[in-house]
Parts: C-alpha cells; sequence; structure tokens
C-alpha cells in the first residue's frame, strides 16, 4: 500500500491505520507463512517493514520450496533477532490472529485485495494518493480524528476486513499499539 507512508504522515493526528491479513493461500502456497512473518517481525516493532519487504518481493519467494529460508534473511537485514523471529513464526497466536484477520474479512464479505473501507463501508480502491486523500478528507471535515483501518492484502495479494470487529487486535503502525473502536465509526479499512 504505497499511500500508507504519506497519508499517515499528512494526517498523522488525525487517522490511525489498521491492518488485517487476508491470506489467498489458495492462489499463494506460501500466504501464510508470509502472514506468520509479518506478525513475529511485529512482535519485534518491524511489521511494516517486514511486511513491504514481503510484498515487494513476493516474486522471489511465491513459488520457492523453503519460503522460511528467505524470510529469515528478510528479517536479518531488518535487524530482528533471529531466534525470536523463527520461533515467533510458528507460535500459535500468531497464527490464530491470521485467522481470525481471514475470517473477519470473510465474514465482511472481502472478495479481493486490496480492499478499503472508510467508516466501515467498502469504498473503490482508490487510483492514486489524491483521490485517496480526498476520500479521507471528506470524512474528516468537521475535523475529528479518525481511526484509519487499512485492510489489505498479506503481503500475497490478500484481502482486508471491514465492519465487523474482529476477534484479535488490529495491527496499527506499531504493533500492538492500535484499538478497535467500539462502535466502527470513524474506521477505515484501507
Amino acid at each position: 500500500f504505497p499511500f500508507r507512508p504519506p497519508l499517515k504522515q499528512e494526517f498523522e493526528t488525525k487517522i490511525k491505520f489498521v491492518y488485517r491479513h487476508f491470506p489467498l493461500s489458495q492462489i499463494h502456497k506460501h500466504a501464510e507463512l508470509a502472514a506468520s512473518a509479518a506478525e513475529a517481525a511485529g512482535r519485534q516493532n518491524k511489521f511494516f517493514e517486514m511486511h513491504d519487504k514481503l510484498f515487494e518481493n513476493q516474486i522471489a519467494w511465491a513459488n520457492e520450496n523453503d519460503a522460511m529460508t528467505i524470510f529469515v534473511g528478510y528479517a536479518k537485514e531488518l535487524n530482528l533477532n533471529l531466534d525470536k523471529f523463527r520461533q515467533d513464526v510458528e507460535d500459535e497466536l500468531a497464527k490464530t490472529a491470521v485467522k481470525e484477520d481471514y475470517q473477519s474479512g470473510l465474514e465482511s464479505g472481502v472478495k479481493g485485495t486490496p480492499t478499503f473501507f472508510l467508516n466501515g463501508t467498502s469504498i473503490a480502491s482508490p487510483q492514486g494518493y489524491e483521490e485517496f486523500r480526498q476520500a479521507i478528507l471528506a470524512v474528516l471535515g468537521n475535523n475529528a480524528a479518525v481511526p484509519i483501518e487499512i485492510i489489505k492484502p498479506t503481503i500475497t495479494a490478500t484481502p482486508p476486513a471491514t465492519t465487523s470487529t474482529p476477534s484479535s487486535l488490529p495491527k496499527a503502525d506499531q504493533p500492538g499499539a492500535g484499538t478497535q473502536p467500539q462502535n466502527n465509526q470513524g474506521v477505515f479499512d484501507l
């Protein structure tokens, strides 16, 4: 999601980005493993760094037999504790978080990725930064702070969640820092 950094910078105090996994394992054989790798990196405060690396290099690992070795290489590039990373990738809590995000997407009617929601309503994927910016500004018309929920592919053309409240904590720009709005009001699912 190339618009995340500039949107975060421009609307830093007014929006909150939340990411949910939606691994399409029927299309991408390592989708769930990639999602778990991002979760594991998030435990070392490098969720989006790993996510971006996985997404940008998807061709390099998508059809490999041992994608985990490549993921460990990315973890090394990000200066992660490799033993902890390996352990966290296999952790059942990380796997459960990915599965719960996916289930939430299904329940919300997500059909493809990326999928974006603004205040709980699915919106057409913006064609550029300015289009996305205008959608945000329309919601922020009263200058109220709006949590923005990003639901997009899990490193592998995976769809986002929507209006239903997931049972797992949403991933924010600083994993673990996000909270789910009680009524989904002001939520951007990107």
